[in-house]
Order: structure tokens, then sequence, then C-alpha cells
């Protein structure tokens, strides 16, 4: 389907009320990059879900997490999107070059065959430079502070839902890394680093495992270690400071966490990253092996480029 085909697929069925149309819209919307309208579609059908089921129903849980992943890109792209009903072309910003786009799909189940429209991570990193002081480093995020208040909230109820679920575990997996990802842009690097952390473990027990989600959760945990080494540069005393309230952080993030200093968290940053290209490597191997089977040599040359882009910010960001 064009593009135009998709757009007019989606907003004619914004007036529906049957929650799996309007999934099924916000899919279609994701991949017309209208994430606005996306993450609209999904609080719409996860409100006429809860009205049947209630909030907790196990169900619910692909839902919270799809609402949740919308939540983050469309706090990622405000007012920016060419497809978006309150976007311009005027408003338009240019992509950041500092970070290449993640090589995975963290951010969304809805379009794992165009890893390019997979960006999880497109602001401008707050590691400048370890010499930085904290209220500069922030100063690099753009970012819809409410949307990711609220993917927070429905990302724990999705946690909480499939860790009930064993037969869901790649799932909690992927609620993992997204609440590692909202962690990070909500400038909380060593909670972010345990829920991937978390994720990490559960994607190399899976029997048959994702080599674009293990990746991109490896690539997201550089940053956190690379975002935490900056703070921790900035002011020592951060290692212990609470990231979130009334004590959460005790069982928020494992107690190791606390003892990292500008170094030891600098290494794991590149080692992380070293590792993102370790599996985007492979995942290339995987695909060309395959030949061009649905379209998937389209896929390599994308993942070429991301590791191209991985490679380069190994060598300019870390050069020793």
């Amino acid at each position: 389907m064009s593009l135009q085909g998709a757009q007019f697929a989606v907003h004619s069925t914004i007036q529906s009320t049957d929650p799996e149309a309007l999934l099924d819209a916000a899919s279609r919307a994701l991949d017309s990059k209208d994430y606005q309208l996306a993450t609209e579609l999904c609080s719409r059908a996860l409100e006429a879900k809860t009205e049947l089921l209630g909030e907790l129903h196990p169900s619910l849980a692909e839902t919270y997490l799809k609402y949740g992943k919308c939540l983050i890109l469309s706090a990622q792209h405000p007012l920016k999107d060419p497809t978006s009903t309150v976007a311009s072309e005027s408003n338009a910003e240019p992509q950041s070059e500092t970070d290449p786009a993640p090589p995975g799909s963290n951010s969304t189940q809805f379009s794992t065959d165009d890893v390019k429209s997979q960006k999880t991570v497109t602001f401008e990193d707050p590691t400048e430079s370890s010499e930085e002081e904290a209220e500069d480093v922030e100063e690099d995020f753009d970012i819809d502070e409410e949307d990711l208040d609220i993917a927070w909230d429905v990302l724990e109820v999705a946690r909480i839902l499939f860790s009930q679920q064993a037969e869901n575990n790649h799932l909690l997996a992927e609620t993992n890394a997204a609440l590692g990802e909202v962690s990070i842009f909500a400038k909380r690097p060593r909670v972010a680093i345990a829920d991937l952390q978390r994720a990490i473990v559960i994607f190399d027990e899976i029997e048959v495992r994702n080599l674009k989600q293990i990746a991109n959760a490896h690539y997201l945990l550089s940053i956190a270690f690379e975002y935490l080494s900056g703070m921790l540069a900035a002011d020592p005393q951060y290692a212990t400071a609470p990231e979130l309230p009334d004590d959460e952080n005790i069982v928020a993030f494992p107690i190791e966490n606390r003892e990292e200093t500008t170094e030891s968290a600098t290494e794991k940053a590149i080692a992380h990253l070293q590792l993102a290209i370790k599996f985007v490597e492979q995942e290339i191997l995987r695909l060309s092996s395959q030949g061009d089977i649905f379209g998937k040599l389209v896929h390599q040359n994308d993942l070429q480029s991301v590791l191209d882009d991985l490679k380069d910010r190994l060598a300019t960001r870390f050069e020793r």
C-alpha cells in the first residue's frame, strides 16, 4: 500500500470504536510515521478494552506495550513528522547526526521489515563531553515529558502482566527494554541500565533469538552508561543520588550500579557498543546466507548502513 493509501485507510478508521480496528489503524499510522495519531488510536483502543475487561486483564498486556512504544515515538517527534495532522514542513528539524538509528525493533513491533524506520533514539546524546556540567548535559534533550510519564506508567503495567505470562517472556524483555529507553530520556541512567540489563538477560535465554532486538538493547545500554559517565564526571556523588522518588530505586536497580565510576561507566559504554556491532554483523551474515528472499537484501543493506554508523560512533566518541 502506498503512503497516501495508508494515510487514507488510517483516517477512515478514526471514528471506529472497535479496539482491534483502532489498533490496526495505529499500526498503519506508524508505517506512515504519524506517531501522534498512532498514540491517540492506541489510547482509544486501550480505553475501550479496559472498559470491557478491567485494567489488569492479562490479555491487555500487548496493548499496553504497543501504547507505551507509541508514546516513546510520539515523545521523540513532537510536531515534527511530515505526515502528522498537526505538523508542517516549516516545523521540521533535521535529524541529529550524532546518533545512528538503533539497529533493532525495540521501539516498534509494527514495522519490523523496515529497519530504517525504527529510530528508537534520535535525540542528541547527553554525553557530548565527560567534562560538561550536568545542566549543560541535560539541555541536549528535546522530548515531550508528559508522553514519557504516561509511557512509564503503561509500560509498568505491561511489565506486571507479562511477568505473569511465562509464554510471553520475549515480550517481557521488550517491555524492559522500552522502560530502559524511557529512563534514558527521563535522565535516569542507572534505572535505564537495570531495565536494559534485565531485557538482555531474557533475550539471551530465548531459544530463537532476535539479533536486532539484542543489538538494539546493547546500543541503548551503551548510551545509558555513557550518560552515567558524564553525570559522574560532573558530580561524583551522583553514584548514590536517588533517581526515583520514595526510595523506589532500592528495588529499581542492582546495588552494583551504584558503585560505577566515570572510568568504569565509559568502559561499559564501549563494551556494549561493541556488542551491538557484533550482533548487527551476525544479523547481516544471517540475511546474506538466505539470499534475497522477501526483500531481505534491502534490509541487509539497511543494516549495513546502521553498522557503518555504529562503527563510526565507536571511533569518534571513544577515541583513545
